[in-house]
């Protein structure tokens, strides 16, 4: 199971120094994954929830935490639901209701609103988020003052204002994975 380490921007002996993440191939086993470890961890409050955009601002990468463990579901399926199986169909509305719909999870993410609309836009679903920014109030302030004293705050909001351009895609992935983290911290 892959593994990021988040030593450069987390410090203090109660942070973990790695957290695992899963490359899932389909939303229905994010979904179901997900409602497994909320079911079997009532210490899991809320769901983080960071994004990826690509080159043309369409959402290409969904990571989600719940507890210490992030799953990230590529979005490059054809955008077309016309071929896919009824029963295909039926599964990702569902996994989408139950992911994004905030009956039965909280998402939580720096910029919700900004993730929701995105998010909405490209599945055509209804998404509920707490939104965990501020007008002063940034990530790093948020670690600060919730998992650690010592975090690297400028590090930790260097995450959500990084120029991706210029990595490749285990970078981008391993940058995502902790944003969702600290989001659902």
């Amino acid at each position: 199971m892959p593994t990021v380490n988040l030593s450069p921007f987390l410090r203090g002996s109660e942070i973990p120094q790695t957290i695992e993440w899963e490359r899932c191939d389909t939303l229905p086993y994010v979904a179901q994954a997900i409602r497994s470890r909320v079911d079997n961890d009532l210490s899991s409050t809320a769901i983080g929830l960071a994004i990826h955009l690509s080159k043309d601002a369409s959402v290409d990468l969904i990571a989600l935490c719940a507890g210490d463990k992030v799953f990230v579901f590529s979005c490059q399926e054809p955008r077309t639901k016309a071929k896919a199986k009824v029963s295909d169909r039926l599964a990702l509305a569902n996994a989408l209701a139950m992911i994004f719909g905030g009956e039965t999870l909280q998402l939580a993410g720096f910029n919700a609103h900004r993730l929701a609309s995105y998010i909405c836009q490209r599945f055509d679903c209804r998404v509920v988020a707490k939104n965990l920014s501020h007008r002063d109030y940034t990530p790093g302030n948020a670690a600060k003052d919730f998992l650690s004293p010592s975090s690297n705050s400028f590090s930790i909001d260097e995450l959500w204002d990084i120029d991706y351009d210029g990595l490749d895609s285990g970078e981008e992935t391993k940058l995502l994975v902790i944003r969702a983290w600290i989001s659902a911290r």
